[in-house]
C-alpha cells in the first residue's frame, strides 16, 4: 500500500497533508498550480501561512491555534464550504475545504494529522475587506443621506 503522504500527491483535488504542528508535510501538484507555490516554499510553511484562509464573513478561519487541526488530532473531521484562500500572489479565491482525519502513529508522533482537499467554489459570498465593492451602513436611531443636494430619509 502507498504511504500516507505519497497518497496527497494522486488527489485530483488540491490537497495537502499537515502534521499536529500545522507543518505542510506533503502537497500535490494541483494544490501548487492552484495556489501559485512551489513544493520546497509549501513545504517550508504551515498550514496557516500556506492557505492564509478566511471565513465568508471576513474573519480568520487559518491561524496558529487552529481549531480544525485541534479537531483533526481527535478524529474530528473538518469542513466548510464558505471560506477565501489567498495565493502567492496576494488574490484570493472562493473556496470548498474538506479533510480526512488520520489517526496519530505512535512510532511518528510529527507524523500528518490532515489531508486537506481544497478546491475553488463555485459562488461564495465576498468577505467584508477582501473586496466587497457594496457600501455597507450600520446605525442606531434615525439618520438621512443627502445625495447631490437632496436629503434622502432612511
Amino acid at each position: 500500500m502507498a504511504d500516507l503522504l505519497e497518497l496527497v500527491t494522486y488527489s485530483s483535488d488540491p490537497a495537502i497533508a499537515v502534521s499536529g504542528e500545522q507543518r505542510i508535510l506533503a502537497i500535490n501538484e494541483a494544490a501548487t498550480e492552484l495556489l501559485g507555490r512551489g513544493v520546497d516554499e509549501a513545504l517550508a510553511l504551515t498550514c496557516d501561512q500556506l492557505l492564509k484562509g478566511k471565513q465568508a464573513d471576513g474573519g480568520a478561519l487559518c491561524c496558529a491555534q487552529c481549531k480544525a487541526i485541534d479537531g483533526l488530532r481527535h478524529l474530528r473531521p473538518y469542513a466548510n464550504s464558505k471560506c477565501f484562500v489567498q495565493r502567492a500572489d496576494g488574490s484570493r479565491f472562493a473556496a470548498k475545504l474538506r479533510t480526512m482525519a488520520v489517526p496519530v502513529d505512535a512510532a511518528n508522533p510529527t507524523g500528518p494529522v490532515a489531508i486537506i482537499f481544497f478546491s475553488p467554489a463555485d459562488t461564495v459570498e465576498t468577505p467584508v475587506g477582501v473586496a466587497d465593492p457594496r457600501l455597507r451602513i450600520q446605525a442606531l436611531g434615525r439618520f438621512s443621506v443627502s445625495l447631490r443636494g437632496s436629503i434622502l430619509a432612511l
